[in-house]
């Protein structure tokens, strides 16, 4: 994702104009909306210089001393939640494809939509690989605690029904967490869900 900024030299105001390389701004300005908030999208009466700028329209944030930092943290998160492009996934591994189809899928379609969408979140090549899917479903047995590498112990968590869908969810969530070293902000971000909706998964599951 490229965002352009339209900066204006040493002065710094409280105004941000920019741009997303694919997406119009009008429909950044939708997008955002979706979430309560409001930016201004167009030329804003400044045709000569967008002119001057090679662009058609920009998307433009202001702010003022009414505005807090929790909403620049919404901003931030809506942005990334509802503007970063996805993982392109081109294929499913053999043994990843074997293991999602000896998996019996207790949790249906939704315990099954959340499994990929997790792959496509932390997975880092272009197949899902096995290690990019819930260990229930890749290792056959429940997240257990362990002591990772860097030395944080994993958290004990409480007892859900094996290889159900809250446990893949859980999970996805404990794997943001850890792979974001507890930033909570970053999490949401990283599992494009509101920072709210994210500390009340957090307290559903037990998770410290």
């Amino acid at each position: 994702m490229v965002v352009k900024t339209l900066s204006g030299g040493q002065r710094r105001l409280s105004v941000l104009s920019f741009n997303l390389d694919g997406v119009h701004p009008h429909d950044i300005g939708t997008l955002l909306n979706q979430e309560g908030i409001a930016v201004r999208t167009g030329h804003h009466c400044a045709q000569p210089l967008m002119q001057r700028l090679g662009v058609t329209a920009t998307a433009r944030a202001s702010f003022a001393c009414y505005n807090t930092a929790e909403e620049v943290d919404h901003f931030i998160e809506a942005f990334n939640e509802k503007l970063r492009p996805r993982l392109t996934v081109q294929g499913i591994d053999e043994d990843a494809l074997a293991a999602m189809v000896e998996y019996r899928w207790p949790g249906n379609v939704r315990e099954l939509s959340n499994s990929i969408e997790g792959a496509f979140t932390f997975g880092r090549a272009a197949t899902i690989r096995l290690q990019d899917l819930p260990i229930g479903i890749a290792g056959g047995r429940p997240l257990t605690p362990s002591r990772d590498s860097d030395g944080l112990a994993a958290q004990a968590l409480p007892a859900l029904p094996s290889g159900s869908f809250a446990e893949a969810e859980r999970e996805l969530i404990a794997r943001a967490l850890k792979s974001t070293g507890g930033n909570k902000v970053a999490a949401a971000a990283l599992l494009r869900i509101s920072r709210k909706k994210l500390y009340a998964k957090i307290k559903k599951y037990g998770i410290r």
